[in-house]
Order: C-alpha cells, then sequence, then structure tokens
C-alpha cells in the first residue's frame, strides 16, 4: 500500500512539473499548478495560475504563448496542427520576470463566448535566461540582460466548453477488447485505476485500467479479454460523468 501511495505522489508530483533543458549538465524546473484547464459554459471566465521558478540561482524571462489546434483529431501526434489565436483570452501578466524560487501568479481571462464546438487551446510559458549585470548599458529596468540562451517550456491545455456540452461514450466488443467511440461533443477522460477488481474473491482478480482521453469523434481500441467485465468511470471537465459497465462477452 505504501508503494502505491508513493507511485501516485510522484506521478502527482510529476504531472505538476515543466522540466526544460538548458544545457547537457543543468535543467531549469518550471512548475504550474496544473497540467490543464476548464472552461465550462456558464462557469467562471477567469482562472488564476500560479508559475514557478525553481532553478536555484537564475533569473528568467517567462513569456506566453496561446495557440488553438485546428486538428485535435491529431493532436497525440507529430502531425497536429495549431494556429496562433488573439482575442479568445487574456493574460495578465503575458510577460514577466521570476527570480529563483519566486512564484508569480497569472490570470487567465477567457474573453470569447463558447462556441457550438469544443476548443482545444495550448498555452506555454517560455524562459529566457537573464543576467545580473549592472555595468552594462544594455541592461533593462530591472538591472537583468538577456542571455543568449534561449530555451522552450512545455505547455499546459486549456479546454473550452460548447454551448450544450454533452459526454457520451459507445463501445463495441468482441473476442480482442473493446472499442470506445466519443459521440459527444466534448473530450471524454477515462479515469485511470490501478487496481481494478473485477471478482469478489478478495481482490485476486484484478488490473489496471489505463487512463486515456478520447476527443469527439476519435475512437479507442481498448485490448482485453471477453471473460472480464469491465466498469470505467469517464468524466468532462470534471463536472459530467459517465460510468460504462460492460458485461463479459457471450
Amino acid at each position: 500500500m505504501k508503494g502505491i501511495k508513493m507511485i501516485r505522489f510522484l506521478g502527482l508530483f510529476l504531472s505538476l512539473t515543466f522540466l526544460v533543458t538548458l544545457n547537457a549538465s543543468a535543467q531549469l524546473h518550471i512548475a504550474v499548478d496544473t497540467v490543464q484547464r476548464y472552461f465550462m459554459e456558464g462557469g467562471k471566465r477567469f482562472q488564476t495560475l500560479k508559475v514557478r521558478n525553481n532553478h536555484p540561482t537564475d533569473t528568467f524571462e517567462v513569456g506566453s504563448n496561446l495557440v488553438l489546434y485546428t486538428n485535435i483529431r491529431d493532436r497525440d501526434r507529430k502531425e497536429a496542427e495549431f494556429e496562433p489565436v488573439q482575442g479568445h483570452f487574456m493574460l495578465a501578466p503575458k510577460k514577466f520576470v521570476l527570480k529563483p524560487g519566486q512564484v508569480r501568479s497569472v490570470r487567465l481571462v477567457r474573453t470569447k463566448e463558447h462556441e457550438e464546438e469544443e476548443r482545444v487551446y495550448r498555452l506555454s510559458f517560455s524562459p529566457r535566461e537573464m543576467e545580473q549585470d549592472k555595468n552594462l548599458n544594455n541592461e533593462n529596468a530591472m538591472g537583468v540582460k538577456p542571455s543568449t540562451r534561449v530555451v522552450t517550456a512545455a505547455g499546459m491545455l486549456v479546454l473550452v466548453s460548447p454551448k450544450s456540452p454533452n459526454l457520451n461514450i459507445e463501445y463495441t466488443r468482441d473476442e480482442e477488447g473493446i472499442v470506445f467511440t466519443n459521440t459527444g461533443n466534448i473530450a471524454a477522460d477515462f479515469r485511470l485505476t490501478k487496481e481494478y477488481c473485477y471478482t469478489s474473491d478478495e481482490g485476486s482478480d484484478c488490473m489496471q485500467l489505463p487512463g486515456k482521453r478520447i476527443y469527439p469523434n476519435n475512437t479507442w481500441r481498448f485490448d482485453v479479454s471477453p471473460e472480464i467485465p469491465i466498469r470505467w468511470s469517464v468524466t468532462g471537465y470534471k463536472e459530467l460523468q459517465q460510468w460504462l459497465n460492460i458485461p463479459e462477452l457471450d
């Protein structure tokens, strides 16, 4: 049990921390309080993010960049398509300096109305190394000068629900596994279950159900024995939930 708790803790820690490579010998650790945010129809139009510089000595100027995925079907593949957008969100501040160990709150405000379809954005914070050198003529007002090393941080997802969100997963089962199809209009998150026990024999028949996100009009195949009944929790925007009760194959 302690081992399971430790694994969960490490998974949570890694999911909250973006590792950005500076060079072969050092890394900048940029931490954000979450890896994804949701904007639900009828919910708040603003959220607050917290960005932290975990580097022990270096100061960084951090800029932000927002893009909209235009081909969400292939989001997990290298051929994913996206485009820069303006007027969909406002970030305050859009650019800021983080000293070692410093945390900065960033307000993310939705300025565009919800549409008929779900929208998925990628928000990234890109740090650039700064050097304190007040003897240089081109120093800025904070007494720091940009260096030649520029690094890029990993980003976070921002999902905006449609006007009438509908969570709906359908499935078909065969001898090899189950094919899930998202027939709703929002992303469906299959809950990670490390120990799913499908019999009452005191946990002797257990397995792991992986976490998975399926976007609208997408399918996902899960290979599993036809003799195993499946009960899986699927959520959307942390407010909608669907339980899938899939009997064993006759």
